[in-house]
């Protein structure tokens, strides 16, 4: 029988608080080795996780400046943006998009 996660988390938790009132399990630590073990567990840690973001394609930063900026990025720093409507192209300001498009949700 296997038990939930939840479970083990929970009993693990309150075994590590009841022992925080006996000395017998008051444990010296030479925090330099606490160090680095936190460093080790970061590194390997933060190591997968890059690995896994670059598999697939995903990289959270830049590398230098954006060169060209797109029509949709340039209206969204005007506080604006393109709506194709049939074959009108209309520029609206946020807000108004903001309501018109809760007001398509709505219905």
């Amino acid at each position: 029988m296997t038990s939930a996660p939840w479970y083990s988390i929970t009993k693990a938790f309150c075994i590590a608080f009841v022992m925080t009132f006996f000395s017998a399990f008051d444990v010296p630590v030479f925090w330099p080795i606490l160090l680095f073990y936190w460093v080790v567990l970061f590194s390997l840690t933060m190591r997968r996780q890059i690995s896994h973001m670059i598999k697939y394609k995903y990289v959270p930063f830049s590398f230098g400046k954006q060169l060209e900026h797109s029509e949709d990025m340039m209206a969204a720093e005007e506080g604006c943006f393109e709506v194709y409507y049939g074959q009108l192209d209309v520029q609206l300001p946020v807000e108004q998009l903001f309501r018109l498009w809760t007001s398509w949700v709505g219905k």
